[in-house]
C-alpha cells in the first residue's frame, strides 16, 4: 500500500479510539453517577460529557468517516466491511443523541427537583443503561468487523 493509504489508515483508527473509548468512558461515569443518584455530580458530568462530545468526540467521529471514505476511495471498493463501518456510524450517533444524551440531561435535571420522581428517574437509568450498552455492543462489532474484515460469499 502507498504511504498516503497507511498515513489515512493511521488518522482513521486513531479518530475510531477517540470515538469509541469515549464512549466507552463517558458511558461507565454516566452509569454509576446515574445508579448513586448523586445529581449535582451527573448534571456536572452531562455538561462536561456535551463538552466532550462537541469537541472531541464529534469531530473525532468527522475525522474517522473522512479518512475511512478517503480509504475506500483509495480501495475502489466497497465492501460488506465498509457497508457495516458506515451504517454503524450512523446508528450509533442516533442512539447517542436520541437516548443517551437526552436521558442523561433529564436525570441531571431531575436530581435537582425538590420531590424527585423516582419512577421517572428508574425509568430514565433503565433506558441510558440500555442505550449505552447497545451503543458499546454497536461499536465493539464494528472494531472487530473492521478488524476481520468479513465478506458474505
Amino acid at each position: 500500500m502507498s504511504p498516503w493509504y497507511n498515513a489515512l489508515k493511521f488518522i482513521h483508527v486513531s479518530a475510531v479510539i477517540v470515538w469509541v473509548g469515549g464512549v466507552v468512558a463517558v458511558t461507565f461515569l454516566t452509569s454509576r453517577l446515574a445508579r448513586e443518584g448523586d445529581g449535582p455530580s451527573l448534571r456536572v458530568l452531562g455538561s462536561q460529557s456535551e463538552f466532550f462530545g462537541k469537541k472531541i468526540q464529534g469531530p473525532a467521529v468527522g475525522v474517522a468517516l473522512l479518512a475511512g471514505l478517503a480509504l475506500m476511495g483509495m480501495l475502489k471498493t466497497m465492501a460488506f466491511w465498509m457497508t457495516w463501518g458506515l451504517v454503524a456510524l450512523v446508528v450509533s450517533m442516533a442512539l447517542d443523541g436520541a437516548v443517551v444524551r437526552r436521558a442523561t440531561r433529564e436525570l441531571g435535571a431531575l436530581a435537582d427537583a425538590p420531590a424527585p420522581d423516582e419512577r421517572r428517574i428508574a425509568a430514565l437509568r433503565g433506558r441510558l443503561r440500555l442505550g449505552a450498552i447497545l451503543n458499546i455492543v454497536i461499536l465493539t462489532a464494528t472494531v472487530w468487523v473492521m478488524v476481520a474484515k468479513p465478506t458474505l460469499k
